[in-house]
């Protein structure tokens, strides 16, 4: 078999080809398993851009994988990553018609909500600091208030 990728050349016993024509009835076109695999994984070229980079980080706070005391911001309160940005496609349209650009970073102005466009924006590194600043000594007041009132 001639692979119609790579033009590499498979050699296969009698019983694999048969076997490959009966899980493939709809196609002749024959891809060896390094194209498939590389075509598979491969979906939108973008896993080494900054934007890409982002989004993976939402994941990777979201499901505790990041700072043992990063925990306390989204483990403990159950934050996620909304279904729609589950795909990466999906999460860059709105990045790009949201003023991304590098240099920028992605902040949720309710801290106590997920991951969604309605309570995401894009905020340059001070700026973001005296955000998370600002929303941090809010947290710190209310947890005051529910103490003093227990």
């Amino acid at each position: 078999m001639l692979c119609q990728k790579c033009s590499k050349t498979l050699e296969w016993s009698w019983k694999e080809f048969t076997r490959w024509l009966r899980n493939h009835p709809e196609t002749d076109a024959y891809i060896c398993k390094e194209c498939l695999t590389s075509e598979r994984n491969r979906k939108h070229g973008e896993s080494k851009t900054l934007l890409y980079t982002h989004w993976k980080s939402m994941f990777v706070r979201t499901k505790g994988q990041s700072l043992e005391a990063n925990k306390k911001y989204y483990l403990d309160k159950k934050i996620v990553v909304c279904p729609e940005w589950r795909n990466y496609e999906n999460f860059r349209t709105w990045a790009l018609a949201n003023g991304f650009v590098p240099g920028l970073e992605l902040s949720r102005k309710n801290h106590d909500k997920n991951y969604e466009p309605a309570n995401c924006q894009w905020l340059g590194k001070s700026e973001h600091r005296k955000y998370d600043h600002a929303a941090n000594q809010i947290r710190e007041q209310k947890s005051d208030i529910q103490q003093h009132s227990d």
